[in-house]
Order: C-alpha cells, then structure tokens, then sequence
C-alpha cells in the first residue's frame, strides 16, 4: 500500500483535536523504531481501521476506558 506524505496530513487535520497527543505519540513512536521493522499488511489494516474508527468517532478516552474498567 503506498500512502504519501499529503495523504497523512489529511488525515492528521480530519482528526479531533482531543486524539492529537495519542497521534503524536504514535506517530513519535513510528519515527523511533520505524527502520527496525516495516508494517505487516495486516498492521498496516489495522492501522487503518483505528484511523477509520477516529474519523467516524469510534472511540473512547483513557479516562472513559479506566472508569469502564474500573480501575
């Protein structure tokens, strides 16, 4: 799958403004340890379903995830 530089910008602007410290950790993440290994087709899928599931506001903060769990 080839993805471009603009691509990501894209998707980095669609997101909300409450997500961009968990993007920006994962995306410092990938900057870190991203020449040790490349994306199994199947990582690179579930990146993009995560990134599918932001967009269309499937998701829940840690906050809300602790309390669910109860911890």
């Amino acid at each position: 799958m080839s993805v471009n530089r603009e691509e990501l910008h894209r998707l980095i602007e669609a997101l909300p403004v409450t997500e961009l410290p968990i993007a920006r950790r994962f995306l410092e993440y990938l900057r870190d340890t991203g020449d040790e290994e490349e994306l199994s087709p199947e990582d690179v899928e579930a990146v993009n379903r995560g990134l599918e599931d932001l967009k269309a506001g499937r998701y829940m903060t840690l906050e809300e995830y602790e309390k669910g769990r109860r911890l």
